[in-house]
């Protein structure tokens, strides 16, 4: 016969008494469902349904996230598909943020041909055009959006944005995608979100080694955030979107580490973001973490810290983009998603970038390529050192901030203003400047003292043509290492 005591050790989850430090595995497809006494007495019947372990792990994010409720997934776009189905009705309007992740938009313009349903993008940090957009819409749904946007991490301020689209559709369901910013930096729960998406694979698990979503609900009432976790473990269950019992487990184990993980990450990336920042080569860091970003200010409102992705900019052709991304780096991996112990570099697929309106004068007048790094655990001088010594074979000047790029040419146009600015030069490049008479004229670097007198541009090649820029007109003038 038990005693009271054995009764007590029981998990919260039902498990057999288990006394191991981590969690224990339930590995099976089916349940007892009656007692030796006949009594049926088990909540569960099949895995695909429920399983001890996906209840062990739900608890945790819900612990994590202050939130009621919570269903894991198999994946991160499982979680979303989910949401979708089951609180889009057809002909209805969804709220999308205009920069997401890019699977994320093709998922949702999918579901939009399938259900009829409307998708309104939309610019959620300009608060008038989205209060403008609200007034002339019916019968909206669902607003999706991210904490910080994937990719360049625009920040929309959640309070405000939810109460502008609750004013007016108070039955419209809240959707963030959290998995940028992740529960330590952010919970929008905490904000007025109805539902939060995380992808576990990413930092919540921490080691690149599964793949797993969830969805975290909070409504205004228990027995709401119950009816939407209900209706999620119904689509999960029908359409086969379950995680396995082994990956929750070690899930849970992560977790364990999430929170110095992430503070070594939230550091360990604002210190790389600022380095790049100094680099002459770098056009442009978007990192949410430090003030030259656009969303900086409602970012440290929101945020405790920037979490671990920095895009930065350099203005190379294609053919350069991919030998960097190929050059055998010592420490940082060329390889996608983030949120592991490694940094990874990624260059985005071609038109990647350029399909998102990332700041409205970066692509028009410096094109060139943007590279994701997704900072890891390792010591940030590590990281450092690597960058640099990649950059070195690229960029053996220091050349200024990019002004233009002509991409027929392969040529950038960088501009220095003081003599503290002018860059170390090498025989390769021409300084041009603008004389009394607005006319261009250029310098070779065999006359650099009279070059660092003068405030001027840079032109730099990628191939061993120059080229001056008068009046818009551009015309090459051969040099060669002979010629010089």
């Amino acid at each position: 016969m038990k005693s009271k005591d054995d009764n007590n050790r029981k998990s919260k989850t039902n498990l057999s008494i288990y006394d191991g430090i981590s969690p224990f595995v339930a590995k099976t497809a089916n349940y007892h469902w009656y007692s030796g006494e006949g009594k049926k007495e088990t909540k569960y019947y099949y895995s695909r349904g429920n399983n001890p372990n996906y209840e062990a792990l739900e608890e945790k994010l819900v612990e994590i996230h202050n939130g009621k409720k919570a269903v894991v997934f198999a994946s991160g776009m499982a979680a979303i598909s989910a949401v979708l189905f089951s609180f889009c009705p057809k002909r209805s309007t969804i709220f999308l943020q205009s920069e997401t992740y890019g699977e994320t938009q093709a998922c949702i313009c999918q579901f939009s041909r399938i259900t009829d349903c409307e998708i309104k993008k939309l610019d959620l940090r300009k608060l008038d055009y989205v209060k403008n957009t609200i007034e002339k819409a019916d019968n909206v749904s669902m607003l999706f959006c991210e904490s910080a946007s994937n990719p360049s991490g625009q920040v929309p301020d959640l309070k405000k944005l939810i109460n502008l689209v609750k004013s007016k559709f108070p039955d419209c369901l809240i959707v963030v995608d959290n998995t940028f910013i992740t529960p330590y930096n952010f919970k929008p729960l905490d904000y007025g979100a109805d539902v939060v998406i995380e992808s576990i694979t990413k930092y919540l698990n921490g080691r690149g080694d599964l793949i797993m979503g969830a969805a975290i609900i909070k409504m205004e009432t228990s027995a709401k955030s119950g009816i939407v976790r209900k209706r999620l473990k119904s689509w999960r269950s029908l359409h086969g979107g379950v995680p396995t019992p082994e990956n929750c487990v070690s899930v849970i184990k992560s977790l364990e580490t999430f929170p110095l993980r992430m503070e070594r990450i939230n550091n360990t990336a604002r210190i790389i973001a600022e380095f790049l920042e100094k680099l002459k080569c770098v056009t442009r860091v978007l990192y949410v973490g430090i003030e030259s970003h656009p969303s900086y200010e409602t970012g440290k409102q929101q945020f405790k810290g920037g979490s671990g992705i920095i895009y930065f900019h350099l203005p190379v052709n294609e053919n350069i983009a991919n030998e960097i991304h190929r050059f055998p780096f010592k420490t940082i991996i060329a390889a996608t998603s983030y949120g592991e112990a490694h940094t990874l570099l990624r260059v985005p697929a071609e038109g990647y970038s350029n399909q998102y309106e990332l700041e409205p004068d970066i692509h028009t007048a410096i094109p060139g390529h943007w590279f994701r790094l997704a900072i890891g655990l390792e010591d940030q001088n590590v990281i450092i050192a690597d960058l640099l010594s990649v950059l070195r074979d690229y960029f053996l000047t220091s050349i200024g901030k990019v002004s233009h790029y002509y991409s027929d040419l392969e040529v950038v146009e960088c501009k220095y203003n003081s003599l503290s600015e002018c860059p170390d030069l090498t025989k390769w490049d021409i300084v041009f400047y603008k004389n009394k008479n607005s006319i261009f004229e250029h310098f070779e670097i065999v006359d650099i003292p009279r070059i660092k007198e003068k405030e001027g541009i840079i032109i730099y090649s990628f191939k061993t043509n120059k080229i001056i820029n008068k009046n818009r007109e551009l015309f090459f003038l051969q040099y060669s290492q002979q010629a010089l």
